[in-house]
């Protein structure tokens, strides 16, 4: 009977016990389903705190990769470029350095197919870019690539809507304007060619002293029969004023006395001859270094947009390239001597690559801080005159090597 007593006792213990293992089982259900998991998020950034930050070692290598991916695209060794990048991509989904530059790399390859060919995109270039829009939409840099794409396509309106969404993000940008200004012009349709003058206005507006922006509204002014052509050739002759002797010298044309004849014609309203004085300005110094060189500055290359550097995301606080050239260790500032000439320049590197140079006048005074327009190192020359009023190049990174050769001690 005890024996049986204990069986009995012991069953009932083990029934009381069931509705425990149920609760524990249910509770361990719920558990794996609704409690966050460790993994980090497909397709977002790293979160914030430990562990989103590689360790040092780890940023070593992962800036080496991004140097050589960087190094291939200035390079145009275009192929290298999209292995190294598309690596970059798959790494880190959500970081500029890698999305934006595959972008320009792709881009770039398209540049290389006939209009024709360009059309199937093989390259790849829209996805790429619209990855970068989705990655980067409050920055003008994805739609003026898209521009570029469709410009090349000769989809002008295309071009022009991708152009007028970038001015609205940045709207004091002359390149931008110069661009819309640009695409416009190759077009007879009679709405795109308007645009284009608003874009030629915007971008005189952004850069006033700019003699390849000034010598252009001349004409657009003469053209449409405007007489704020007074005004705009007066500005002209202001800023090329130290050029007026030698191009009298050499093509033995008095632009002063041009001035004064086209303001005549336009008092008298003979506007085909104020067309023909401002195309006479055109002519007499289009060629000028001056001049190209304010055209260079607006005419920017798809690898002027190049992210040289990772965000904080990847490797913690990052300084951005030529914030301060003088506190940075990989930045130099070089003196060359013009090949052609005695002349001498200033060319401001970033890493290994002149970025700019600057007509050495006198003793340097200050060479750091950024031009807000050009995007390039701010440069102050001992009469204190900034560097937008002299000659300048940009956006051309093998120019030094090509053109100032000769390095001085």
């Amino acid at each position: 009977m005890s024996a049986n007593g204990d069986k009995q006792n012991g069953g009932t213990s083990f029934r009381g016990l069931w509705p425990v293992a149920a609760v524990i089982l249910i509770a361990g259900g719920l558990a794996f389903f609704f409690l966050p998991k460790n993994e980090p998020p497909q397709n977002a950034k790293p979160k914030d705190g430990a562990g989103a930050i590689p360790a040092p070692h780890d940023c070593e290598r992962l800036t080496a990769q991004l140097n050589e991916a960087v190094g291939y695209l200035e390079s145009l060794e275009l192929p290298g470029a999209e292995k190294a990048l598309s690596a970059l991509v798959r790494e880190f989904p959500n970081e500029p350095a890698a999305v934006r530059n595959l972008a320009i790399c792709r881009v770039l390859a398209l540049d290389k197919l006939s209009t024709e060919a360009a059309r199937s995109d093989p390259a790849g270039a829209m996805p790429a870019i619209d990855a970068d829009r989705k990655l980067e939409p409050d920055s003008p840099i994805p739609r003026i690539l898209a521009a570029h794409v469709a410009s090349h396509l000769e989809d002008a309106a295309t071009a022009i809507a991708e152009l007028e969404a970038a001015a609205e993000l940045a709207p004091d940008d002359p390149a931008i304007a110069y661009d819309l200004y640009n695409v416009g012009g190759t077009t007879n349709d009679d709405g795109l060619r308007k645009k284009s003058r608003q874009g030629l206005a915007a971008a005189l507006k952004a850069e006033p002293t700019n003699t390849y922006l000034l010598k252009q509204q001349l004409i657009a002014e003469a053209e449409d029969k405007d007489r704020h052509v007074l005004e705009t050739v007066a500005a002209l002759l202001a800023q090329i004023e130290p050029l007026l002797p030698d191009v009298k010298r050499r093509l033995r044309v008095d632009l002063v006395v041009t001035a004064a004849e086209l303001k005549t014609a336009v008092e008298e309203e003979k506007w085909p001859q104020a067309l023909a004085r401002s195309r006479l300005f055109d002519n007499a110094i289009k060629s000028e270094e001056w001049v190209r060189s304010d055209l260079r500055r607006l005419n920017r290359h798809p690898l002027s947009y190049v992210v040289l550097d990772y965000s904080s995301a990847v490797c913690g606080e990052t300084k951005p390239a030529g914030d301060n050239l003088q506190d940075s260790a990989a930045s130099d500032l070089i003196r060359f001597s013009a090949a052609p000439s005695d002349r001498q320049f200033i060319c401001v590197c970033h890493r290994v690559r002149p970025i700019a140079c600057f007509p050495l006048v006198g003793g340097m005074e200050r060479a750091s801080g950024k031009d807000a327009v050009s995007g390039v190192p701010e440069v102050w020359i001992s009469d204190g005159t900034h560097v937008s009023e002299h000659d300048s190049v940009t956006q051309q990174p093998a120019y030094c090597q090509q053109h100032f050769i000769h390095k001085n001690p």
